[in-house]
Parts: structure tokens; sequence; C-alpha cells
């Protein structure tokens, strides 16, 4: 499968690779000539329909539909965003809550901020953060002496 990756403004935790590469300028140029941007709430297009018939439904359990966004703190927004959907849907608007691992990054947002687990990135936004987070030390979590 060949794809074309554009990371046009990068979060704090990417890494552009290729950067200038004339293979990704092609690949993007490329692409850019078939595919105008449209939010995938209101439009599809060629290119994000086969991608979509690529991903859904060829793995066991069927994964039944794909949303493409523009990044990560979208596609986190998106995921609390489903589950609290979900849960409204089968009738238990009462389950609100969310846990995460401590020194987790989620994204910019102040959605997937909240759900992060970074104390440092959280402290000046913390009067804006939701309180439906917890956060929690990952199972097995070595102390920074036990990895020397």
């Amino acid at each position: 499968m060949a794809a074309a990756f554009s990371d046009a403004s990068g979060g704090a935790a990417v890494s552009c690779l290729g950067h200038q590469h004339p293979r990704v300028i092609e690949a993007i140029a490329r692409q850019a000539s078939k595919l105008a941007y449209a939010h995938t709430a209101f439009f599809s297009s060629e290119p994000a329909e086969a991608l979509a018939d690529q991903l859904v439904g060829h793995e066991p359990g069927g994964l039944g539909y794909a949303y493409f966004v523009s990044g990560g703190s979208e596609a986190v927004e998106a995921g609390i965003k489903l589950a609290r959907q979900y849960f409204i849907e089968i009738g238990e608007p009462q389950r609100q809550h969310f846990i995460a691992r401590r020194q987790s990054y989620h994204g910019n947002t102040l959605g997937a901020l909240s759900a992060g687990g970074n104390a440092w990135r959280r402290e000046p936004y913390a009067p804006l953060l939701s309180p439906a987070f917890s956060h929690v030390t990952a199972a097995f979590c070595l102390s920074r002496k036990a990895r020397r």
C-alpha cells in the first residue's frame, strides 16, 4: 500500500521524518493534486474511501467504520466523545469517568491534555481541565534506578 503522510504542524511529541526529501515532496504534491482537504463529517473523497476499504472489515471482529482526523489530539478527542456517546446510547449516561496513566501524553487540546497524565504539562491549565479523568501508575512500572 502506498501512502503519503503530511505533518504540516507537528505537535510537541512529533518527529517529522523525511523532511524535504524529494520523494516525500513528490508524494505530498501528488496527493494534494487528487484531494483538497474537506472535513470527513461532511464530505468524502476517492482516496479516503480507498483507505477506508483497506482498513475496515478485514480483521477478526470486523472494524465497522473509519473516521479520519487531522492528528493525534483530534483522534483522542474523537475517542473520548465516542466512548461518551456509546454509554449514552446504551442507557448508561452515568458512566463518564476515564482512567489514564500518569506521565502519559495524549495531545495539545484541553480534552487530550485532561486525558494526559503529565503533571508539568497539565499544571498551567489545571482550572480548565476536565475532572472526568483519573491517572494511575503504569502496571509493572520500573523506577529510574531500576532502568539503568
